[in-house]
């Protein structure tokens, strides 16, 4: 009776450890999870909006004359304002998860959230802003 019990438990025990995939296992994987992640965002409008800032402006790159590194430094402005964006979105998420009534920490932490994507916006701003004039 006791073999049978502590055969049992070993089962369920191998069941919650999680399989530690190698190689391309891993990262095919960690697209998935990364995939999964972006369809989220694609259902907050926020991110929709900044996203096709991000398509529409990346791709007017391509008609300025620009040396390559201001470019690519403009584009990954807008690149920082997705991924702040993403970060805040999993912040809310969290937040509503742990306290789905009203609190004012939670409130405050939401709020820092949305003060990041808008310091990043500006960012975005200032570095376009300075890529584009030729004063």
């Amino acid at each position: 009776m006791i073999d049978r019990d502590k055969n049992r438990d070993e089962e369920n025990s191998e069941k919650s450890i999680p399989i530690k995939l190698t190689g391309i296992s891993r990262i095919l994987r960690a697209f998935t999870f990364s995939f999964h992640g972006f369809l989220y965002m694609l259902k907050e409008s926020a991110f929709r909006q900044e996203l096709m800032l991000t398509i529409v402006a990346g791709c007017s790159l391509f008609f300025i004359d620009l040396t390559l590194q201001v470019k690519l430094l403009m584009f990954a402005s807008l690149l920082l304002v997705l991924v702040v964006e993403a970060l805040n979105t999993g912040m809310e998420v969290i937040i509503d998860m742990i306290s789905p009534e009203y609190d004012i920490r939670a409130k405050a932490v939401k709020d820092i959230g949305s003060l990041a994507v808008l310091m990043s916006l500006i960012i975005a701003f200032i570095v376009w802003f300075s890529g584009l004039y030729k004063g």
